[in-house]
């Protein structure tokens, strides 16, 4: 199904703390139009980039992101191989890493310790509170 399209329009006008849906849509090079209630949008795409991002629940700013799209159809391949490239910024395995260094450290001192996630520079970092295995 994804790769029949040219774009991944997710539109959620709730919190969606991390739609799987949209790190699938820029690995399969589709650039995003999605929400600022949703955290790999705002994690991931870079607006004017990737992807576009709108206001959750303003349907006229998401309508307008579409009729750009449309009228200018070269942007949709540029944001989508630039959507890729992101995506392979944040290959499973670093997640993966991330998280365990995080949720089960090596060191039991280290869990008191909050750690900054992010994979290159100019990537916007976030944080996780310590957890014991």
């Amino acid at each position: 199904m994804l790769a029949e399209a040219d774009a991944l329009i997710h539109a959620s006008p709730i919190h969606d703390p991390f739609p799987n849906a949209v790190l699938e849509g820029m690995a399969a090079s589709l650039m995003i139009l999605g929400s600022d209630c949703s955290g790999s949008v705002v994690d991931r795409v870079d607006h004017g980039v990737n992807g576009c991002i709108h206001r959750a629940g303003d349907v006229q700013q998401l309508a307008e992101q579409i009729a750009e799209v449309l009228r200018k159809p070269t942007l949709v391949g540029e944001m989508g191989r630039l959507a890729r490239i992101r995506a392979e910024e944040w290959p499973a395995a670093v997640g993966v890493d991330l998280l365990s260094r995080v949720f089960c450290p090596q060191d039991p001192r280290a869990g008191n310790e909050r750690v900054a996630l992010t994979p290159s520079e100019g990537s916007a970092p976030f944080r996780l509170p310590p957890h014991r295995c």
